[in-house]
């Protein structure tokens, strides 16, 4: 580039400095700091006249230029998106990446390629995404449901809880949203008591096995209570003694912890009543047997032949 063209360069950058500062009459400090910048940019670029620096005008040129540029990025975004449903993970990727270079700050690209991150299986690098187009746009409900997908995956769940309720705060008419937000409470319910209970999972045995063990432990604390129901018990044999009792545990339960209660309520809707039948069966506790002895077990030789082979 020639002295001369490095010069027209500089004289329309000046005009541009120059009507900045016709606007700045309220901020006389900032246009008195422009005004030396213009002074020495001349004293290096000396102004040429208009004809000399033509009509280009660089600030229409520069958002030609950033328009341009918007949408680009747009494009390969939309390619993003198509590879996506293609489940063309790593493809839709690349093409996140070249619009994030171009424009940065667009919240909606590093929300887009949160979810390639997902599907790809790494999930910190979803997470910081996820965070990244909120630190552009902290409203935008999508990026909140989205880090609480990422989150959910590597088991944050109370910061998962907390992303899914922010989304549906922006956006209460969202029922995936809602959704998400009472899958993840019911899982935060679940999930704490059957690491508790030994590392078997969250299935719906194991917190039953953790809920009763803290109610027996609750009861046991109270001998009077535990004699007077098993007092009951002992007068007979029943089935409907046992339920009796149960009824009588549940009453002194629902007074001493009524939150206790409510949990074992909640996790007895989940287990199966086939289960819970088979359970009962298996115990002995059969409802036809009130008042009556158990059957004696089979001698030696009169064992059946149905026992027999269930025996081998």
């Amino acid at each position: 580039m020639s002295k001369s063209e490095k010069c027209a360069f500089v004289t329309q950058f000046v005009r541009f400095l120059r009507n900045e500062i016709e606007q700045m009459t309220e901020n006389p400090d900032s246009a008195e700091s422009l005004e030396v910048a213009v002074q020495c940019l001349e004293a290096v670029y000396p102004s040429q006249d208009a004809e000399a620096a033509g009509s280009v005008d660089l600030w229409s040129l520069f958002r030609t230029s950033k328009d341009k540029s918007r949408d680009d990025a747009e494009a390969l975004k939309n390619e993003g998106n198509r590879l996506m449903k293609e489940e063309k993970y790593e493809d839709a990727l690349i093409n996140y990446n070249r619009a994030i270079s171009i424009d940065p700050q667009n919240p909606i690209f590093y929300c887009n390629r949160s979810a390639a991150w997902i599907r790809l299986g790494s999930f910190d690098h979803a997470i910081s995404d996820a965070r990244i187009a909120l630190h552009y746009n902290p409203d935008y409900c999508k990026a909140h449901a989205r880090l609480g997908d990422a989150l959910t995956k590597v088991n944050r769940l109370k910061e998962a809880l907390e992303a899914y309720q922010e989304a549906v705060r922006l956006e209460p008419s969202n029922a995936d949203y809602r959704n998400k937000v009472e899958i993840t409470r019911q899982r935060l319910l679940t999930t704490p008591q059957a690491a508790a209970a030994g590392g078997l999972g969250a299935g719906p045995e194991s917190v039953m096995n953790r809920s009763f063990a803290d109610m027996a432990s609750r009861m046991m604390s109270d001998p009077s209570a535990v004699s007077s129901v098993l007092n009951q018990f002992s007068q007979s044999n029943g089935f409907e003694s046992l339920v009796n009792a149960g009824l009588q545990l549940t009453a002194q339960l629902g007074q001493q912890n009524p939150e206790l209660l409510a949990n074992i309520q909640q996790v007895l809707q989940t287990v199966n009543p086939n289960d819970l039948a088979s359970f009962v069966s298996t115990a002995g506790f059969q409802p036809g047997n009130q008042g009556q002895d158990p059957p004696p077990p089979p001698s030696g030789d009169g064992a059946s032949s149905t026992d027999n082979k269930e025996s081998k």
